[in-house]
Parts: structure tokens; C-alpha cells; sequence
């Protein structure tokens, strides 16, 4: 089983992801992830040392299977991923498809093919869990896309905004007993999991939800691509933060269907968009988020806004 396994990780990276993620050979990192093998019994670096000759003496290749095994957690992840499928190139080729990857500090799943926001990824990891929990509480951040608000009440579960950072977001999950909460910056958290975040759990999560309704994570996202358009966190640096603030709410706060809060800078809701634009906590900078139904409407409002922060 162990072999199984982790032969599936390291042929989704030899095989998948060779054109994909350069990668600097670290000589270290092999002597690092022979030890942690070694630990798992006497086939494990054998096994290794087959993919490394398999892959050559080219650094970026040998880069790829000691990233991919290290990045993994090896082997319990590799072994919950074989859970998916009898055949062992079933979860390996599925894994590929959608371009899975850890990012660099363990905590957050790459879901790269998809190429569209982690917000969105969070969506659908909610939706994973809903099927799971029904009715739970989901926590999400208020940078995020409505998709995710509204796929929890659609499916009958109790969505909740917080602050930006885990912090607050781990305060919340705890005052609210909720089974799940996701961030923008692609940190996922669970209740079962001491409310701290994990990358592996969710992209696994995603990864069933795709095996189960068929087809790719980009065709699972592409309904929700198509209705939401976010234009991501826009950093622009200003001389009077308060100032700016107080200017976009003179503007904004008294248009018709306009929803005002100050959860985490200020926040303006209207029926087809929305935005937030919040202080840095460190430099004189404003963060804008948008999001609107329409594409055009989207680049129209963020121009606006835009335009009013740098005036």
C-alpha cells in the first residue's frame, strides 16, 4: 500500500507537472525525505531511489518527485488519496488533471487547473462538507465571493461573514460552533480539526466531490465563474486612510439598496454588487475588493471606486 501510494504522488508530479512548477534541485530536501521514508519501512526508499533513476539527472525532475513527496505529507496523505479509487492510477490521474499541489507552507491546497479563486475553492469545500453536515455553520471571509454565501443557503447551511486573518476567523468558528470556515488567502479551517487549517483535507474533499459528480473542478466552477465576476484585492497607497474611507461612504452609503457594515473597514451591499475596502494594518494602503453579476458592470464599478481612492 505504501508503494501504491507513493508512486501515485510522484507520477503526478513526474508525469503532470514537469512543464508546470520549476523547481530548484535541494540536495537537502532528498537527505530530508530519505529519513522520513526510512521511518515508514525498508521498501519506502528503494522505491524512492527507483522514481529518482526513473527521473534522471536533471535537477528540475528529481526536484518534482522529492516536492511532491515531501509537500504530501507522505504517507498518510498519499494513502487517503488512494481511498478514491481500487486502481491506483485512477486518483494519480484525477490528482493530475486538476493540478494538485501544497503550497509552500503545508497549509493550503494549489488546485491550479482550475484557475480561478480560492474563494471559489472554498465554495466548493463547503459544499463538500454540507453534504456531510447538513445545516451546519459555515464561516467565510467578507473579501469573498458570494457564490459562497449563497451555496450555503442554498443548500440549507447558516453562512457567516468575519474579519480578515485567522485570528478572528478561528475566534469565530469557536463562538459559533461552525463546521468549516475558508479564507481568500486559501487557508482553509475544520471544526474537527482543532479550527485550524489544513491543506490536504480540503483538496481531497474537492477532489471526491469532483469523482462524484463527474467531469473536471474547472466544469464543477464553471456555473459559478460564469455568474460571479470579482476583481480580487487591489492595494492602492493613500496619504489619509479616514479620510478616503468616510469619502467612499459619503458617495456610496446613500445610493438606493445599499447595505452598509464595518465588520473589517467598510463594507457596501447592493442587490447585483458589492464591495469592501478595508486599512492595512501595517502600511498606509486601502484594499479594495469588488464583485458584481456582470463582468463589464464589475470593471465599471471598480473603475469607479478606484478612481475616488487615487483622486
Amino acid at each position: 500500500v505504501l508503494e501504491r501510494a507513493l508512486a501515485a504522488i510522484a507520477a503526478m508530479a513526474r508525469d503532470e507537472f514537469s512543464d508546470k512548477l520549476p523547481l530548484a534541485y535541494d540536495p537537502v530536501r532528498e537527505r530530508t525525505v530519505r529519513h522520513t521514508l526510512a521511518a515508514f519501512g525498508s521498501e519506502a526508499v528503494p522505491t524512492f531511489e527507483r522514481w529518482l533513476a526513473g527521473a534522471g539527472q536533471q535537477a528540475p525532475q528529481r526536484a518534482l518527485v522529492i516536492d511532491a513527496i515531501a509537500q504530501a505529507r507522505v504517507p498518510a496523505a498519499a494513502a487517503t488519496l488512494l481511498a478514491f479509487a481500487d486502481d491506483v492510477s485512477d486518483p494519480a490521474r484525477v490528482a493530475a488533471r486538476h493540478g494538485l499541489a501544497q503550497l509552500g507552507d503545508h497549509a493550503r491546497p494549489a488546485l491550479q487547473a482550475a484557475a480561478t479563486g480560492k474563494d471559489r475553492k472554498a465554495r466548493a469545500t463547503a459544499e463538500a462538507m454540507l453534504e456531510r453536515v447538513p445545516g451546519a455553520t459555515i464561516i467565510y471571509d467578507l473579501r469573498a465571493s458570494r457564490a459562497v454565501a449563497d451555496t450555503v443557503e442554498r443548500m440549507g447551511g447558516r453562512a457567516i461573514r468575519s474579519r480578515v486573518g485567522h485570528a478572528f476567523i478561528k475566534h469565530r468558528m469557536r463562538q459559533e460552533d461552525a463546521l468549516f470556515a475558508g479564507e481568500v488567502s486559501g487557508h482553509y479551517y475544520f471544526r474537527d480539526y482543532y479550527s485550524v487549517d489544513t491543506g490536504i483535507v480540503p483538496a481531497l474533499l474537492v477532489l471526491e466531490l469532483v469523482s462524484r459528480r463527474g467531469g473536471s473542478l474547472a466544469a464543477l466552477l464553471r456555473p459559478f465563474r460564469e455568474r460571479y465576476f470579482i476583481s480580487g484585492e487591489i492595494n492602492t497607497r493613500v496619504s489619509d486612510v479616514a479620510l478616503k474611507l468616510q469619502e467612499l461612504k459619503d458617495r456610496y452609503a446613500k445610493l438606493p439598496g445599499a447595505e452598509v457594515t464595518h465588520l473589517d473597514g467598510l463594507s457596501i451591499d447592493f442587490p447585483d454588487w458589492h464591495f469592501n475596502v478595508r486599512p492595512s494594518n501595517t502600511e498606509p494602503l486601502l484594499r479594495l475588493n469588488v464583485e458584481a453579476y456582470g463582468e463589464a458592470e464589475m470593471e465599471e464599478r471598480r473603475d469607479a471606486l478606484l478612481e475616488v481612492i487615487r483622486g
